[in-house]
């Protein structure tokens, strides 16, 4: 089992969750490698909701057992276990399948035997809230940065550009982001069509430019790389983005052009050289 630790989910955030009814509120603090719970008697589908939320991990339930999950109150109190563990203590005698990608705890199902269809838990008239509208506390660059280095210097490409991508894919905040993407660079092989992405939809100028420079490595013989750069050449409203499309463009369509054959021009035979004869007419 792989487990990807704060690298991937990062951004950890304190929520309260307040029912509809009154219900007293809980608390979730939630990535892929640890869960933190506090509850009094609150009900464990929006526990399990707000679990999978901050979490990325998607939890589902087997049919006939949505009515018992949604009626369930729980207390409880623990922190700093693992996922696994403090899934298991919030669930107690209720079965659970684990499965796993390459970065950890994807999915979790809960059972009775197996034989149903599953579907993702929601919760039963929620409303959320963030007490004083308190921001989520920002994610450490220096530790990011230090962990997608690691990951990449012990040779896990593949867990590098999927927490970096995550990252992209998640926060908002352009340092963090510049830090995902910088780890991105460092690497051999990138999947072209999250650079897309981050490039068609990027707000920050530097970051755009950024991302459609490791475009031009990683996926110069991609058409869809030559049609996004003349696009933003025509279209973008930031003139440094206009002028690094129209360099980069440029520099893509030389390569391309230096990089096909050139066909060969048949010459004049050389003096004395004989001419093969034409192949006679039966």
């Amino acid at each position: 089992m792989k487990v990807l630790g704060a690298g991937l989910h990062v951004l950890v955030v304190l929520a309260w969750l307040v029912p509809a009814e009154g219900a007293p509120p809980f608390t979730v603090t939630a990535d892929r490698a640890q869960l933190s719970v506090t509850a009094r008697s609150a009900p464990l589908d929006q526990i399990l909701v707000e679990i999978g939320r901050q979490s990325g991990v998607e939890i589902k339930i087997e049919s006939g057992l949505e009515d018992s999950v949604t009626k369930e109150t729980t207390t409880v109190e623990f922190s700093g276990l693992s996922i696994e563990e403090g899934l298991g203590r919030l669930l107690r005698q209720k079965n659970m399948i684990l499965l796993y990608d390459p970065a950890g705890l994807s999915e979790v199902r809960i059972y009775v035997n197996g034989t149903g269809a599953f579907q993702t838990v929601k919760a039963q008239g929620t409303q959320a809230m963030t007490p004083g509208r308190r921001e989520p506390e920002r994610p450490n660059l220096a530790e990011l940065a230090a962990r997608l280095d690691a990951m990449a210097a012990a040779g896990d490409e593949e867990g590098t550009v999927r927490a970096a991508v995550e990252v992209l894919e998640r926060e908002r905040d352009p340092e963090t982001r510049e830090t995902a993407l910088s780890a991105l660079g460092g690497l051999e092989s990138v999947p072209v069509d999250p650079l897309l992405r981050v490039a068609e939809t990027e707000g920050d100028p530097d970051l755009k430019i950024q991302a459609l420079q490791l475009l031009i490595e990683h996926g110069r013989s991609d058409p869809r790389v030559s049609a996004l750069l003349t696009k933003l050449t025509k279209e973008s409203d930031s003139t440094e983005v206009r002028e690094a499309a129209e360099s980069l463009l440029e520099d893509l369509q030389e390569d391309l052009q230096s990089a096909s054959p050139v066909p060969a021009v048949a010459g004049p035979a050389p003096p004395g050289a004989k001419t093969p004869p034409a192949p006679r007419r039966r």
